[in-house]
């Protein structure tokens, strides 16, 4: 079973995400064995883009979220068996542990609040490999409690990172992790 047509339903769609999908399948699909972490997984839309890039690239997709809706749940017990995919429904910073200590595409759509989204990216952005990318869905929703475009410019300063937006509606902001991060890990670590 393939989670292309999944994926080419969903990018058929008329939602917040639906346009940004083929942005995501192309990230994570360039990368040969794509280790892919995934926060907020809601009705399952970005997953089935980040599976059917994981089939690909024969990789695997690790999905968090600490309520999935129904729909997500029935997708989930319909494509579980295909060994390219690991659902942990927790809290998206204590999940960290359970998954790979090496991502090659982060995807965070998770619960928007700053603080969360911060500590998200405190926690998970460290695990990104140099030449990796994280992305960030909902970077430009002005009038709302989504505070995902201050979280980021707050917290990349640390590292001496910056990202950028891929305009749409909601917005997409992009990391490129790059050696700084790379280097500041090990200062860290000392």
């Amino acid at each position: 079973m393939s989670w292309l047509p999944d994926y080419q339903r969903a990018a058929a769609q008329s939602t917040d995400i639906a346009h940004y999908l083929p942005i995501l399948f192309g990230y994570a699909a360039r990368y040969p064995g794509v280790r892919i972490v995934e926060l907020g997984t809601d009705i399952g839309e970005s997953t089935t883009a980040l599976l059917a890039a994981a089939q690909v690239a024969e990789g695997h997709v690790w999905s968090v979220d600490h309520n999935p809706r129904i729909e997500f749940a029935r997708v989930h017990d319909a494509h579980s068996g295909m060994g390219r995919w690991t659902w942990i429904c927790d809290d998206t910073r204590a999940a960290a542990a359970k998954v790979p200590g090496r991502i090659d595409v982060l995807f965070v759509d998770a619960s928007h609040l700053y603080d969360e989204t911060c500590a998200e990216i405190e926690v998970y952005l460290p695990k990104v490999v140099p030449g990796g990318v994280a992305l960030f869905h909902d970077t430009d929703k002005p009038g709302t409690d989504d505070k995902v475009r201050e979280a980021l410019d707050d917290t990349l300063q640390q590292w001496n990172l910056t990202w950028h937006e891929i305009p749409g509606r909601c917005g997409l902001g992009v990391v490129h992790v790059d050696r700084a991060l790379a280097v500041s890990r090990l200062y860290s670590a000392a």
